[in-house]
């Protein structure tokens, strides 16, 4: 009698992807390439509602709680609907949220100069930031698995420059899109939707037969034993409350700019060039953060590296106010804010760059762990860690008048140390997160460290 003897998965250990033969990666790279050249596009977008949120005040008539419904929005449709989205990808095994995000992004958000209400600026940042939102965690997942294979450094990688690319289309909106509709008025926006519906097409080209799940997917999920699963599990549910708080400071900082700046400059369009100075800061910040944290945290090393990474960011964080508020008076003062100088508010710049380290820098990080420790689902890692994330950090838009004691249209009336303290409390939530990060369980992180 024969018998056969079947090797299980979990007797030969999780399997480490082979060399890449120099064709394969050389079409990687490529492919990469592209999909970040996208992602600097779209996220030129949805900063649209945070940059230029004075002049849409005025043009539209914006009462406080439309305001605030305006800042809530984009990150609830942005994230909220991720989850779903990547469930689908995964499940159907396809690509195409990434071409019709880029599609219905910069036609949407791209003509909110046309609107005449807020309720036609509403509907046409829904469904453009769902259309953004929707965009992001099956490219950030082709980006992983695309990155994996071309470059040699592997997927953290890959994703922290591909998440990088995004934060230069993000800086650029931020220090160009204020001053050109202060010229041309912000029916200029149009302009973008052509090349949207260009690069919409050239991606559905390109993206239709990548994969993006990890490689040998099935019998990493199967070497797995069901406890070891849950362990896994509850650290990446760590990591998505993380991310979440991580994000509300994100976007809640954003508001305090617009805040701090209104404050400094009582004209709404020249304020809003002042805003997205700091704004384009704090994402050259984000930019060049994920790029060294990518590149530089080691697999298995990802739990010390959120702990000292929040420290720095809380300590820049809540200096921001208060420092802000020192430069100002002492090269600005009482003479035309018009006149500032770039040295004389370096400091200032500089913290904005710096804190970052703690809000968003981190996402590289979190994002490789994550669809390495679910490696069958890493759409649904993605979503999680990214989606749920933002669409918790809506929250921000009813922290922030808590935190100023005012509503967002008159926060700037407020006394300089009041508007400072707001930003101590955005901190305390990134001091709260690195908490979290220090409780993960090191053997959960230490048994992935070898996957790619």
């Amino acid at each position: 009698m024969t018998s056969t003897t079947t090797t299980a998965p979990d007797m030969l250990g999780t399997p480490i992807p082979p060399d890449v033969p120099a064709g394969v990666a050389t079409r990687a790279r490529k492919r990469y390439s592209l999909l970040s050249f996208s992602h600097a596009f779209i996220d030129v977008f949805p900063i649209f509602f945070v940059v230029l949120m004075l002049p849409l005040r005025e043009k539209l008539g914006l009462t406080p709680g439309q305001v605030q419904i305006v800042y809530m929005i984009t990150p609830i449709f942005s994230g909220l609907f991720q989850p779903l989205f990547a469930w689908i990808s995964d499940k159907y095994n396809t690509r195409a949220f990434c071409p019709l995000g880029i599609l219905l992004g910069s036609v949407c958000i791209g003509s909110i100069g046309f609107a005449q209400s807020f309720e036609q600026l509403i509907a046409l940042q829904i469904v453009g930031v769902l259309a953004t939102g929707f965009y992001h965690p099956i490219s950030t997942a082709l980006a992983g698995q695309t990155g994996a294979r071309g470059f040699r450094h592997g997927r953290a990688f890959a994703v922290g420059m591909f998440i990088a690319a995004g934060m230069a289309g993000q800086t650029a909106s931020s220090l160009v899109t204020p001053s050109i509709t202060e010229s041309l008025g912000l029916e200029a926006l149009v302009w973008l939707v052509p090349p949207g519906i260009l690069l919409a097409i050239a991606m559905h080209l390109v993206v239709r037969k990548i994969p993006h799940r990890a490689d040998h997917a099935d019998i990493r999920v199967f070497s797995v034993e069901p406890g070891e699963r849950r362990k896994r599990w509850g650290v990446v549910a760590s990591l998505t409350v993380q991310n979440a708080l991580r994000f509300t400071v994100n976007v809640g900082m954003f508001a305090l700019f617009n805040v701090w700046a209104e404050s400094k400059i009582r004209d709404a369009d020249r304020a809003s060039v002042l805003s997205g100075e700091l704004i384009a800061c704090s994402t050259l910040g984000m930019g060049i953060g994920v790029i060294l944290a990518g590149r530089l945290v080691k697999r298995g090393h990802e739990r010390r590296a959120l702990v000292w990474m929040s420290a720095v960011g809380a300590i820049a964080i809540g200096a921001l106010g208060f420092v802000g508020d020192a430069v100002w008076a002492g090269s600005v003062g009482d003479a035309d804010p018009s006149t500032r100088s770039l040295i004389g508010l370096m400091p200032l710049y500089l913290l904005a760059v710096v804190a970052p380290l703690g809000y968003f820098a981190t996402f590289p990080v979190t994002a490789s762990l994550g669809q390495r420790l679910l490696p069958g689902h890493t759409s649904i890692a993605t979503s999680l860690l990214m989606g749920v994330g933002w669409a918790v950090s809506a929250s921000h838009a009813l922290l922030a008048p808590w935190l100023l004691g005012a509503d967002l249209n008159s926060a700037y009336l407020l006394p300089a140390r009041d508007i400072s303290m707001a930003f101590v409390g955005f901190a305390a939530l990134i001091v709260v997160a690195g908490i979290l990060a220090a409780c993960m369980r090191p053997s959960v992180i230490r048994s992935v460290a070898e996957d790619h």
